[in-house]
């Protein structure tokens, strides 16, 4: 029907989007839920922009300062420093009268002593070259940042994951979905080959179709399965999980030979069934 549309197949509950997004979401909800609950509204529409000044304004600690900051090279304006007064006059304000009658002679026309404070002292082009270069300095420190950030996680995960080796036993979590509620939380497997970092693991029903991370698997002192064991076959982690199960595993299983029939009851036969077990 549509020539241009193509059918992704993948894994619906291994979320492919970056964790920066996810960490994200995750604090625009609890910053909108805190909003909902101290205004006792539950029009969550109209404070999704106090909760994205609120995030805008707040310091990120890998680029050491706001993300409107990283954006414009300035600080976010709020408040009185965001109306037409000037900066002069937003200082000497101390009341709410003296906030009134300012606001009143502008509103009059009344505001001849502005006029030198609003004189600029540079012209428009030496703000815009001040502007670009502050913009420029920031992004490029916020940078240096973010690379500091990332070598100070990948220093602490290599250390917490030290590299493993060819033959040494490892163990595989298995996710809920892949597992019966009375199987095993992981399985054993040996480690078979190791390239870019990418561990190829084999279990004693057979191979592991993908590779693993350092950071998928735990090592175990013991050696407990010997690439010997290995068998020349290629399954998935499900697929081992079921075999190593004692109820069967998750999932279909693929005891139905092709060509083979399955007789299933009829309705009557169910209903019927159904009601002798309830009168007895």
């Amino acid at each position: 029907m549509w020539e241009d549309l193509k059918i992704v197949h993948g894994k619906p509950r291994h979320s492919q989007s970056q964790g920066s997004v996810e960490r994200a979401n995750q604090d625009v909800e609890n910053i909108l839920a805190t909003w909902l609950q101290d205004n006792k509204t539950k029009k969550w529409s109209e404070g999704l922009k106090f909760v994205q000044l609120m995030k805008n304004r707040s310091l990120h600690h890998g680029i050491k300062c706001s993300p409107y900051e990283a954006m414009f090279g300035c600080s976010a304006k709020i408040g009185l420093k965001s109306s037409v007064l000037p900066i002069s006059i937003i200082n000497k304000l101390k009341t709410e009268e003296d906030l009134e009658a300012a606001i009143s002679s502008m509103n009059t026309g009344d505001h001849c002593e502005f006029d030198e404070t609003l004189i600029e002292e540079k012209n428009e082009e030496e703000k815009i070259y001040n502007r670009i270069n502050k913009i420029t300095a920031v992004r490029t420190e916020s940078v240096v940042n973010l690379k500091t950030q990332a070598n100070r996680m990948k220093e602490a995960s290599e250390n917490r994951f030290c590299e493993a080796k060819v033959g040494e036993t490892v163990k595989i979590k298995t996710p809920d979905v892949d597992r019966a509620r009375s199987d095993l939380r992981c399985i054993l497997g040996v480690i078979l080959a190791v390239h870019d970092n990418n561990y190829k693991i084999g279990t004693t029903e057979g191979k592991m179709e993908h590779t693993y991370s350092r950071n998928q698997f735990t090592t175990c002192k013991e050696k407990l399965v010997t690439i010997e064991e290995v068998p020349d076959l290629t399954i998935t982690l499900r697929e081992a999980a079921r075999k190593y199960s004692n109820l069967g595993g998750q999932g279909l299983g693929n005891s139905i030979q092709p060509g083979q029939c399955i007789i299933l009851p009829t309705l009557p036969t169910i209903i019927g069934q159904y009601h002798n077990a309830r009168s007895m």
